[in-house]
């Protein structure tokens, strides 16, 4: 997955050939073929691989704040987010593949999937009871922390990621509290 995510990360979707990958990690064409079916699902494998690492990188952040003592979900949210910000931000190379419109459509798919997740992840990390109205603002400030993710891309240094970031926060907050 991560000489997929180099790959594509230096030659774009369009540009990146399932050969290249192979080559970058060592083994057959045949092989990735086989295991992904084309240079699409190979794609959306590394990306959901990428995803499965920065929702590791949040756990853990969210764990070792419960561990430390402080069970205030608004804290616990901030926590989570900011690393995943941060993360965003040093891997912001292949994030703008990822994020551009030189992708494959079946991504498109996965993306609207990994969504719904971080969404029950936020509501059951809020610990709000499933309904209409919760899953609803638990989709709107997923979709904002998505929107601030867009924008670290796009920025040109930590301080004015951790600025981005700064003024960020509150209005996640007032999301959560309505």
């Amino acid at each position: 997955m991560d000489a997929a995510a180099r790959t594509f990360e230096a030659d774009g979707y369009q540009g990146a050939s399932i050969g290249d990958v192979a080559v970058r990690a060592g083994v057959s064409t045949g092989s990735l073929y086989h295991h992904f079916g084309g240079k699409a699902d190979l794609f959306v494998a590394a990306w959901e691989s990428h995803q499965d690492r920065y929702e590791e990188r949040v756990a853990d952040a969210v764990r070792g704040a419960r561990r430390s003592g402080d069970p205030d979900p608004l804290a616990l949210l901030e926590v989570g987010t900011r690393v995943y910000l941060r993360t965003v931000w040093e891997h912001r190379g292949i994030e703008a593949v990822y994020r551009g419109i030189d992708v494959p459509a079946e991504l498109a798919t996965a993306q609207r999937r990994r969504t719904q997740r971080w969404v029950w992840r936020n509501l059951t990390l809020l610990g709000w009871p499933e309904s209409a109205a919760n899953d609803l603002r638990v989709a709107i400030l997923t979709a904002a922390i998505g929107e601030v993710a867009e924008r670290v891309v796009a920025c040109g240094s930590d301080a004015e990621v951790e600025t981005l970031v700064d003024v960020a926060m509150p209005v996640l907050v007032a999301i959560v509290r309505g």
